[in-house]
């Protein structure tokens, strides 16, 4: 038993390390643009997926609804993201990217990817699966604990 809680430390340690990593490589590009790191995520899911809903952005962000709508309002009032009524459900109400904003995320996110690529190009063929491996095991298992809730 003692063993177990050993290897949940240690995982909870390097996913702790790795978030720090990330996080760390990416502040500086997200300072540039004057934004959060939430607010940088939030930018580039947006980005690559074009519009959502704010339901969709916090499932996606693992955020609730309230603070997406948070950042999302930042973000508007920065000019970065603007809301926009579904023409077909005017309930309906999504968060698009400025296309000025894109262009420089665009520019970001090539940088973005190679310092990942740095970190990936220095791995085996077999690290990469094992992370890749692990990490999916990692995520099957908290969907698992959080079904049987």
């Amino acid at each position: 038993m003692d063993d177990n809680k050993d290897l949940v430390y240690k995982i909870l340690v390097n996913l702790k390390s790795v978030q720090h990593e990330i996080k760390s490589n990416t502040h500086q590009h997200f300072k540039e643009m004057n934004i959060t790191a939430p607010q940088g995520m939030l930018l580039y899911m947006l980005g690559r997926h074009g519009s959502l809903k704010i339901t969709k952005i916090s499932e996606k962000m693992g955020l609730s609804n309230s603070t997406v709508s948070g950042i999302v309002d930042r973000l508007e009032s920065q000019g970065f993201v603007k809301r926009v009524r579904s023409e077909s459900d005017r309930r309906v109400v999504n968060v698009e990217i400025n296309d000025a904003v894109k262009e420089k995320l665009n520019c970001h996110e090539s940088i973005l990817e190679e310092i990942m690529t740095e970190a990936i190009y220095v791995a085996s063929e077999e690290e990469l699966s094992t992370v890749a491996s692990g990490l999916d095991m990692l995520s099957e298992l908290l969907q698992r604990i959080k079904k049987e809730k």
